[in-house]
């Protein structure tokens, strides 16, 4: 029986520059992800807290509206800088430091119904 011969196949693959950008790129996405949940607090002139919510649901009444302002919007901003700064660093890593091709030699598949200790 012949001997079978190796299939070549061909991957590309990020190279290492390109992965780091996306490692850098899932920590700011962690970052952007922070910014939209964390709670938000106003201290006010006597000295206490007030819970404003955080980015994506703001207060709700007028008068909590009026102690916390714009600091609700602030976090949502914040956020979307960082979720920006993640795309951009993700695919400024794909454009600077591309892919590599990667050649890999893979043994062909016994036919079928051939044994495997023949």
């Amino acid at each position: 029986m012949p001997e079978a011969t190796p299939e070549r196949r061909v991957r590309n693959v990020p190279s290492t520059g390109a992965r780091l950008c996306l490692m850098i790129a899932a920590l700011f996405v962690v970052a952007a992800v922070y910014f939209l949940l964390v709670p938000v607090q106003v201290t006010a002139t006597a000295g206490k807290t007030f819970d404003c919510g955080n980015a994506m649901n703001g207060p709700k009444s007028s008068f909590a509206q009026g102690i916390c302002g714009k600091s609700n919007k602030v976090n949502g901003y914040k956020a979307a800088a960082t979720g920006v700064g993640a795309l951009v660093t993700a695919v400024g890593g794909f454009l600077v430091f591309g892919m590599n091709r990667r050649e890999e030699y893979v043994a062909a598949p016994a036919p079928r119904g051939a044994l495997a200790h023949d």
